[in-house]
């Protein structure tokens, strides 16, 4: 320890290095470290300042003798040692925001479902509440979790799920990575590796005289501190790094990011360049990606989108510009055009645009994937443009909440065409649908929830021509020119594998009768809130159990679900994992007691706002799924808005996570619950519009009508006795056709 005194005092008489009295008296009250033989990592960054002096000690104190015996003790190869556990952090990740009640036994069985966790910590994370409603204090405090997977794979799975599904007790968690640059215990300088143009973490040696000498040597007091300098100026210097290795940082950066760091000089910029080309998908609402969030104070504009097309719009897939403020125009759809050559998938739902522009756009693009939602005020036009721009590429189409589309754009369908959403479209003619079986016969997926004009006729002709049909959709009540016993003929579909008929009081036991006898492969069900009192009973609804190939059901708001149907629908489809009951009025503890004999790949039961439902089921199903089979999975039940007191059960070592949410309310968007009194008013609306077009009806037009029917007609002019018979008649036809004489 004196010698360390005498350096820190040589240094500042000489003005040698640097002035490290701070660091040294804090490093004085860890001196303990060196004695054991290792640092711990909250202490590594002041061991290392004077790691720096190690080899230059004897030049700095001018005795050749001292060879550092003083750092003898301290075990150089600690960090790069545990190679292994840098490897182990790219399989763990960082789950915030959880409730204080969860275990860290339950938090385990909750994640589980994704992979083998080899380890998982919980601990408390406050956070400022904004708001300031929840609490006196301002704080929120949750729950963060550090869970060890057993494979980057179960990593990447996890980090791809939904925000619903790591909802738990009323609470999204958030999954991210484990940061390593935020690791002190790799704050060492490690020397650089050119070969494969980044930076190494090499523990066998340090970097002097040609860049390699061996850790524990002795530099020799004739060696100048120049060389060391111009040394350690290469190992942080950024306009060292090889341009892979530039690359690699700024693949890792925001885009707003990437565009700041081109500015730097040449040799990023062309390094930025790169990595813009290598862009597939660009979405503006994912502001972790794009680097910010755009507002209706700051929205994206045309001069912000030309600056990212321009970068990354060359080798570009995918384009999406739905759900952000911007002040986007109709110049919009030249700029994706002109940059965007190889452009599959896009989304320009919320930018209006003219037919010239759009005519443009299809003349220079390919796209597969198109989407244009919720445009209530474009021109029909623009649709038979979008459509026959595109109409030998086009895959997929979704159109939902274009309440003006008539549909006359289908005409120039292909067989190339797969899905097609049209939720919403309150004003699509019936004869569209025949422009769909006629042209798209190669369709998979059809949703026309909404769709009120839909006739029977149209419902049969789907039946026969759409053969590889996989998904449809009728949702909503209000479907005046269709008839309970037109939807049996969807039953004729054998490749059905999801069917759905929610809030639509047209389906009835005789259409369940024949579903359950012709459609085996069906994976996916919902009658929610559909029907009526009487037209589906539990016997009907038992037949369910046909369906042994099912996987999601909701029958939510029905009367026939009680223990009958239920216990026979448990025991017979075993691959049901997805159960929603929501809101039914017959659901007791009887039949919840059902879900005891129930397999083991169910996940989800909701029974919210079921008021036949109390503790005494809700414990019974709590202690018979346990964590003693070790491949078993946690469950989500629901009971938000029942007879349940949560402080009464008990609910250790078990795999019910229980949900207090009441998700029983119906949805307000018309592409699940469409209204039939909107309907009513855009029909209005449409006859007003015919009406007024017929009034105006001008003298070209009457031109017209009498030169065709000069040409193709028969001769009807009366014969008259007198020119003044003659005049009269002139002027009687001239005040019915609104001519002004």
């Amino acid at each position: 320890m004196k010698t360390l005194h005498r350096i820190n005092a040589q240094n500042l008489e000489s003005g040698g290095l640097n002035n490290f009295s701070e660091a040294f008296q804090s490093f004085m009250t860890r001196v303990k470290f060196f004695s054991v033989g290792r640092l711990r990592r909250t202490y590594s960054s002041s061991a290392l300042e004077f790691m720096k002096y190690r080899t230059l000690l004897p030049m700095i104190v001018g005795n050749e003798c001292d060879n550092g015996s003083s750092f003898d003790n301290f075990n150089s190869n600690i960090y790069s040692g545990k190679s292994n556990e840098y490897i182990n952090e790219y399989e763990k990740v960082v789950v915030s925001n959880i409730p204080l009640k969860v275990s860290t036994t339950q938090c385990k069985a909750f994640f589980s479902k994704y992979g083998k966790i080899i380890n998982c910590e919980l601990s408390f994370d406050d956070k400022l509440n904004i708001k300031g409603t929840s609490s006196k204090s301002g704080l929120k405090v949750t729950s963060t979790a550090i869970i060890t997977f057993a494979s980057k794979n179960d990593v990447e799975k996890l980090l791809m799920v939904e925000p619903e599904e790591l909802k738990l007790y009323g609470h999204i968690m958030k999954v991210d990575k484990v940061d390593l640059s935020l690791k002190k215990s790799v704050s060492i300088v490690k020397s650089l590796n050119t070969k494969h143009g980044i930076l190494s973490f090499d523990d066998s040696f340090t970097n002097i005289d040609n860049g390699i000498i061996n850790r524990f040597s002795r530099t020799p007091s004739s060696t100048s501190l120049s060389a060391s300098n111009s040394l350690s100026e290469k190992v942080i210097s950024w306009n060292g790094l090889p341009n892979k290795a530039i690359q690699k940082i700024l693949s890792y950066l925001t885009h707003i990011e990437c565009l700041k760091f081109e500015r730097i000089n040449k040799k990023w910029l062309e390094a930025g360049i790169k990595v813009w080309t290598q862009t597939k998908i660009l979405s503006f609402k994912d502001h972790k990606k794009i680097g910010r969030i755009f507002t209706k104070e700051k929205p994206l504009t045309l001069e912000i989108l030309k600056q990212f097309l321009q970068r990354g719009g060359i080798n570009l897939k995918k384009l999406d510009l739905s759900l952000v403020p911007n002040t986007l125009n109709d110049s919009a759809f030249i700029i994706i055009g002109k940059y965007c050559k190889s452009l599959e998938t896009l989304d320009i739902s919320g930018i209006h645009s003219t037919v010239k522009n759009i005519i443009f756009l299809g003349e220079y693009l390919n796209i597969k994937h198109l989407s244009y939602r919720n445009m209530t005020s474009i021109d029909e036009k623009c649709f038979w443009y979008l459509i026959k721009g595109f109409f030998d590429t086009l895959v997929s189409v979704d159109f939902r909440g274009c309440k003006m589309l008539r549909g006359q754009c289908f005409i120039s369908l292909t067989n190339s065409l797969e899905k097609l959403y049209l939720d919403g479209c309150y004003s699509l003619e019936a004869r569209a649908i025949e422009d769909v079986c006629m042209q798209a016969q190669g369709l998979k997926v059809l949703k026309l929830n909404g769709c009120f004009n839909i006739t029977d006729e149209y419902i049969s002709l789907i039946s026969r021509t759409l053969l590889d049909l996989e998904v449809f959709t009728l949702h909503g009540d209000g479907y005046k020119n269709l008839s309970s016993s037109s939807l049996t003929c969807l039953t004729l579909l054998k490749n059905l594998v999801e069917l759905s008929f929610d809030y639509n009081s047209l389906i009835n036991d005789e259409f369940i009768i024949a579903l359950s006898k012709s459609n085996q492969n069906i994976k996916k069900l919902s009658f929610a809130y559909s029907g009526n009192e009487n037209s589906i009973t539990s016997d009907g609804l038992s037949l369910i159990k046909n369906l042994n190939q099912l996987m999601y059901l909701d029958l939510s708001g029905l009367l026939g679900v009680d223990i009958n149907s239920l216990s026979k629908i448990i025991n017979d489809c075993k691959k049901l994992s997805e159960w929603y009951l929501r809101n039914c009025p017959n659901l007791d503890d009887l039949a919840l007691e059902c879900f005891l004999n129930a397999s083991q790949c169910i996940s989800i039961i909701d029974v919210s706002a079921c008021l036949g439902v109390s503790n005494k089921s809700i414990q019974k199903i709590l202690k018979h799924f346990t964590f003693e089979d070790k491949n078993s999975k946690t469950i989500t039940l629901v009971v938000g808005s029942t007879a349940i007191q949560i402080e009464l059960l008990r609910i250790r070592n078990s795999r019910i996570v229980l949900d207090l949410n009441d998700s029983s309310s119906l949805p307000l968007d018309i592409f699940t619950n469409p209204s039939i009194k909107e309907f009513e008013g855009i029909e209005k609306k449409i006859k007003n519009e015919l009406e007024d077009i017929y009034k105006d009806c001008n003298i070209m037009d009457v031109k017209k009508s009498y030169i065709v029917g000069a040409l193709t007609g028969e001769d009807e002019s009366p014969i008259f006795n007198s020119h003044e018979e003659m005049v009269e008649w002139a002027k009687k036809e001239a005040a019915n056709l609104n001519i002004q004489l």
